[in-house]
Order: C-alpha cells, then structure tokens, then sequence
C-alpha cells in the first residue's frame, strides 16, 4: 500500500506541477477583444488570428491547444452546446511545459489521460465574462482528482489573480 501510495503521490505532484506552471505561464496581459465566432471550438482555435507567425506571438498563439482539440474530440464534448468559459493555454505555455525539468520533452511521450487532464482542467462549466472575472474569483473546472484511498472526487478550481489575468 505504501508503495502505491507513494507511486501515486508522485504522479499527483506531478500532475499538480503542470497545472501551475501552465496556469502560470499561459496568462495573457492584454485586454483584447474578440469578436464574437459562431464556428466550433476547432475552427476558432484554428483561425489565423490564434496562429504562431510573424505577427502573433507564442504567448498568444493557439495552435498547440487546438492539435490536442483536434486529437482528442472528447474535450470537444467536455465543452458541449452549454456556454462554458475555455481557459485557452497558449504555445508559450506548452513550449514552457516541455521545459520543465523531468516532463518529457516531447509531447507524444506525455500520457493521453495528463494531457486530457490538463484540458479538462482550462474549462469550467459556466460562461463567465471576461469583466466579471475579479481578483479571488474561485472557479471550479471539469477536473477532479480521486483519492486513491476513499475513491472520493475533489473537484479542482481555478483561482483568477488579483490583476484578472
């Protein structure tokens, strides 16, 4: 049992390792406005303005998240019809990630269930507009965690900064 729990432990740091840094690496500055898009999740992150080029940087590219939309349709479905807020993380994020001392460092080498995960972990289940998102808002995501013990689930929140980024 303890060394399950021990193997276990280290997984969840791990997993908990990756949430931060890329909550923390992921946060975009800018308080720019996008226009309203009527398309699915795919094509909006596949459009030209989220794409990595001369003129839109890493930080605000988004073609990493939308490969791993496009590789897993189950965060399609987690997204749904409902209105939902996306936590979009961008290249800079993943480019950091895969910086991370003992994550691997190429992406194909990363479980499919860390990287779903990880995304499950960037959408909560209401729509919240950007100026409602105050300092201390406490918002709870389509992540939780199982205690290997109790087989209890702990739903996983994202916390907004005090400067709303």
């Amino acid at each position: 049992m303890t060394k399950k729990f021990l193997s276990f432990f280290k997984y969840m740091t791990l997993v908990s390792v990756v949430f931060f840094f890329v909550a923390i690496s992921g946060c975009d500055d800018d308080d720019d406005t996008i226009p309203p898009f009527s398309g699915t999740l795919l094509e909006l992150l596949s459009d030209d303005q989220f794409k990595e080029s001369a003129t839109v940087t890493d930080d605000k590219a988004l073609d990493s998240m939308a490969k791993y939309v496009n590789k897993y349709p189950a965060i399609q479905t987690l997204l749904g019809q409902d209105n939902k807020t996306l936590f979009a993380f961008s290249n800079k994020a993943f480019k950091n990630l895969l910086a991370t001392p003992g994550f691997p460092s190429n992406v194909n080498q990363i479980s499919d269930a860390l990287i779903q995960g990880v995304m499950a972990y960037h959408i909560a289940n209401t729509e919240i507009p950007r100026a409602e998102m105050t300092g201390g808002l406490i918002i709870p995501t389509n992540y939780s965690d199982t205690n290997p013990c109790t087989g209890a689930a702990t739903v996983q929140n994202i916390e907004v900064n005090s400067d709303a980024d």
